[in-house]
């Protein structure tokens, strides 16, 4: 969830280095598209590029097994809608190895797409860019020397004032959690280090609130695993403490996300919304934080077709 809104919100600004090295040129006009259905169909990216033909990008974090049918939908609708010629990619951020089909071979029909993982774009082209949006999305490419590449990307942050330098550092922060462990522990480290003086309690939500929440939640599950374990088997006590532990502290981060980010858009909350994000499954987090954007009072994020 927290991924998908904060990569939209950077490609929304348009990445121009990382555009140059996916398609070899810049968007020229991005195309707000999004189809009605009873199912909702909304392209992550689309845009219109020099030579008149369109661009359309998917953003994916995991391996979705029906990727290729996705594609294959959009590709039919957008050309429908605008009858020109499209380049369609996914850009894949996740942390597994790439497992999706991008091609497609029946008796009367064929189709690809082009699958990138990111992970094989080297970051300095990124880093160099002045483009702050290319520089936040180095942190998930090829990177050879970790603390360098984090102490850089910190540099350029510094540079920012105000609210702009909380949103850069609270993506930086997000796109980390794409990415190891060790490399979380040293943007934590370096944060930590950086040569201004930064809230914390605002800014570095990222590890007192979602790895806050999901190490409360995992030791309460080893926990529970462990007094499970005593009568039905430590191992598969301890395995399914833990998976119930690391959900409830994912539910808690990602709700504690969703109260920051609309805080930041419009103001403090009230009670009853802060209780109906407490209450809420991941699921009902997500959509309300896409609606985010997309809204222009409070009451409007919470209306939602699964109420």
């Amino acid at each position: 969830m927290k991924y998908d809104i904060t990569l939209k919100a950077l490609f929304q600004q348009v990445p121009q280095q990382l555009f140059n090295i996916l398609i070899g040129q810049q968007p020229q006009e991005i195309l707000n598209v999004e189809y009605p259905a009873v199912r909702n169909r909304r392209p992550d990216f689309v845009s219109r590029l020099k030579d008149g033909s369109l661009y359309h990008l998917e953003l994916q974090s995991d391996n979705d097994d029906n990727m290729l049918m996705r594609m294959l939908e959009y590709f039919f609708l957008i050309k429908q809608q605008y009858n020109q010629s499209i380049t369609q990619q996914v850009l894949y951020v996740g942390r597994d190895k790439i497992n999706m089909s991008a091609h497609l071979s029946e008796k009367n029909l064929q189709f690809s797409y082009q699958l990138v993982d990111i992970r094989e774009i080297d970051c300095a082209p990124l880093l160099q860019s002045s483009s702050l949006e290319d520089n936040l999305l180095a942190i998930l490419c090829k990177i050879e020397r970790k603390t360098e590449t984090i102490r850089t990307l910190l540099q350029k942050i510094a540079k920012l004032h105000g609210n702009a330098r909380l949103d850069a550092l609270e993506k930086l922060q997000i796109l980390a959690n794409l990415r190891s462990i060790e490399l979380r522990q040293t943007l934590k480290q370096e944060v930590k280090n950086m040569p201004i003086t930064i809230d914390t309690r605002e800014t570095i939500w990222y590890q007192d609130g979602f790895l806050e929440g999901e190490h409360k939640g995992r030791l309460e599950g080893e926990h529970k695993g462990r007094l499970e374990g005593e009568h039905k088997g430590r191992l598969e006590g301890e395995h399914k403490g833990r998976l119930e532990g690391e959900h409830k502290g994912r539910l808690e981060g990602e709700s504690l996300i969703l109260q920051r980010q609309l805080t930041r858009r419009f103001g403090n909350l009230p009670g009853w919304a802060t209780q109906r994000i407490s209450q809420a499954q991941e699921e009902q987090l997500e959509l309300w934080s896409l609606r985010i954007l997309e809204v222009d009072k409070l009451e409007d994020v919470f209306t939602s077709p699964l109420q």
